[in-house]
């Protein structure tokens, strides 16, 4: 019997079955949508909460930072003009020259040839008042921060330059011979100095222990403005925020040729007072005995501006941002008794006060 082989029939495919959570699914429902969008603007928040609060602080870093930066530079700027007051090259002494034609500065008011030449007098400090102090009217008013002490020193540059240079302007200068005299007087009249004091030789204008240097006056005071749109500052400067600013009335060619002149130089923002105090030597020892104010040094008969040997100094320095958050203490103390108080709008700023004591190393030579 013929066995039959089994029919073959095509299998049928079977539909795979899908899980049912799956097989439901059609979308997200809106309380799904709000949950998520939720949680999202949670962390969003919090990383542009992180985001910002780290700006701040590195905003604030850098401020700080361009405040030390700032006091540090306007500490060794005036420390710098402390030691180098009464410093007259290579000479002992010094002594105005008799020559054809006298130096000449263009000046204002009272700040004239004759107190810019005042080399009888070195170091001079100015107490701070309502209004700059009258030997200083060259300082108007609004170039002046209420309270602030002023100082002018005068002395030879230290870079010297050469007789044919000095020969051919109207630029102060201070000629002196190694331990010997020296003689302030004017560029081209450099021919023409006293013969008796042998300081000038036509055949033989530059010897060996004979320099010249640039005569320097300088006049520190606090500005209450950084960068002037008129004459004096005003409250419009500084796009209407005026930073107050150490300041030099210094001594500069004239552009052009012609006389010195006399012109204001900003030096250091920030820098909101500055108070000083004179150590003097009362029993010439050459050591600090006792510190003085400039107001009590010119009334006291005992002793001078020539006794000064040291300078204490304190400088207050602000950042140049306000910081919203912050307020600075309402008062700072500044050498003793010297308080300043803080306008209540100008508390949101970081302050750091920045003291220093400086010899005056150039005594000796008098």
């Amino acid at each position: 019997m013929r066995q039959q082989c089994p029919r073959h029939f095509p299998m049928r495919a079977t539909k795979k079955l899908m899980p049912v959570r799956w097989r439901h699914q059609r979308g997200l429902s809106l309380v799904e949508i709000l949950v998520a969008v939720t949680l999202s603007l949670v962390l969003l928040g919090g990383l542009v909460q992180m985001f910002a609060g780290s700006k701040d602080a590195y905003r604030l870093q850098g401020n700080m930072n361009v405040l030390q930066d700032n006091g540090r530079f306007a500490t060794n700027m005036i420390k710098y003009s402390i030691r180098m007051a009464d410093h007259w090259g290579n000479a002992e002494s010094i002594v105005p020259a008799t020559t054809s034609a006298a130096p000449v500065v263009i000046g204002s008011g009272n700040c004239s040839s004759a107190w810019s030449l005042d080399i009888n007098e070195a170091l001079h400090g100015y107490e701070g008042g309502a209004t700059p102090p009258a030997a200083v009217d060259c300082i108007a008013a609004g170039d002046y921060v209420t309270g602030s002490d002023m100082v002018v020193l005068r002395y030879a540059g230290s870079t010297a330059v050469s007789t044919d240079v000095v020969d051919n302007s109207d630029t102060i200068y201070v000629r002196g011979r190694v331990g010997s005299s020296g003689v302030l007087f004017k560029g081209s009249e450099v021919a023409s100095i006293d013969s008796g004091l042998q300081l000038y030789e036509a055949a033989n204008p530059d010897p060996v222990d004979v320099s010249n240097y640039p005569y320097r006056v300088e006049l520190y005071f606090i500005r209450p403005c950084s960068v002037k749109l008129g004459t004096v500052c005003s409250s419009s400067d500084d796009s209407g925020q005026p930073i107050p600013t150490l300041t030099r009335y210094t001594l500069l060619p004239s552009v052009g040729g012609g006389a010195d002149q006399l012109v204001q130089q900003a030096l250091v923002e920030g820098v909101e007072q500055l108070q000083l105090q004179y150590g003097i030597d009362t029993d010439g020892d050459g050591f600090t005995n006792v510190y003085e104010t400039a107001a009590s040094l010119d009334v006291n008969g005992s002793y001078n501006w020539d006794s000064v040997v040291s300078v204490r100094m304190g400088l207050l320095v602000r950042t140049i941002e306000q910081d919203g958050a912050y307020t600075s203490p309402a008062s700072y103390s500044l050498l003793a008794a010297n308080d300043y108080t803080v306008p209540a709008a100008q508390r949101s700023y970081h302050r750091q006060l920045f003291t220093q004591i400086v010899q005056v190393r150039n005594r000796s030579r008098n």
